[in-house]
């Protein structure tokens, strides 16, 4: 037997049950010493600190590394919000969607115009819901469903596009054309992620954005009882990029180079040969 085990043996024995739930309790809650936790408490810091300190260690020690229930890096992701780049085109194409929600009323798989004074236009459908707002042609899209990714979003916003078109435009526009092309442009504009983390949540590490933003939020007992910390570093893909930039920077100036000694030998050259016509 180790002398971990050991002491956790002793401190079990020679403690009372309700002693250590409250020990327990107060660490899970609290950024304390096991100085102050006795005290707080009132217990003999002589006959419970040394259990008070293997307490204090194995709640870190249990919630210290907790990330997320199940998978940590595959968070639920509940809200995908994606934005039409440049907007609604003006002319038939917006005409087309005021349109489409004239005398529409609030259902699924339709537009229809708001009661909002600005005058803005929805749809939903199971999959996505979408606003436009005609006098910013600002048209924005929110996936419902979390499991689509952004091609399957796309083709959806397109059959809503060719739903709305078809039918509404003048002679000579492809609703299929233009439908395809502003579904093209639907890019991402913002995403929710819901994090599950282990109850009571006195101690954390929150890691998922470590690789790509180079951040990790955490509480554990360095912090005072209302903070949180965060360890920001700088993400490896920014060196990378920075590399690649220097690199680009330096064909650039040689390019240059080359081109400025191109010209000088023209220069000489035509010099030369009007030398020799004189």
């Amino acid at each position: 037997m180790n002398k971990q085990s050991t002491v956790e043996k002793n401190v079990s024995a020679n403690v009372t049950v309700g002693a250590m739930d409250l020990l327990r309790n107060h660490f899970l809650s609290h950024n304390t010493t096991a100085k102050y936790a006795c005290r707080v408490l009132h217990l003999d810091y002589k006959h419970y600190g040394l259990t008070a300190r293997v307490i204090k260690h194995r709640v870190k020690r249990m919630w210290g590394g907790a990330n997320v229930k199940g998978d940590p890096q595959n968070p639920q992701t509940h809200r995908q919000v994606w934005y039409l780049m440049g907007g609604v085109p003006v002319g038939p194409v917006l005409e087309s969607f005021l349109a489409a929600s004239k005398g529409a009323c609030n259902r699924g798989n339709a537009w229809y115009c708001s009661s909002n004074r600005n005058g803005q236009l929805n749809y939903r459908s199971s999959f996505l819901a979408a606003r436009l707002l005609p006098s910013t042609r600002y048209l924005e899209v929110l996936c419902r469903d979390p499991s689509l990714d952004g091609l399957a979003i796309r083709e959806k916003f397109e059959l809503i596009l060719y739903s709305t078109l078809q039918g509404r435009l003048p002679v000579g526009y492809d609703a299929a054309h233009i439908s395809k092309d502003l579904s093209s442009k639907l890019v991402p504009k913002a995403r929710h992620r819901r994090f599950n983390f282990p109850t009571p949540t006195a101690f954390w590490q929150l890691r998922f954005y470590k690789d790509n933003l180079g951040l990790v939020v955490q509480r554990d007992l360095s912090e005072g009882a209302t903070e949180i910390e965060t360890i920001e570093n700088n993400p490896v893909w920014i060196r990378n990029l920075m590399d690649a930039i220097k690199l680009i920077a330096d064909g650039q100036r040689e390019i240059l180079q080359l081109l400025k000694g191109s010209n000088v030998n023209v220069n000489v050259l035509k010099r030369s040969l009007t030398n020799e016509e004189t």
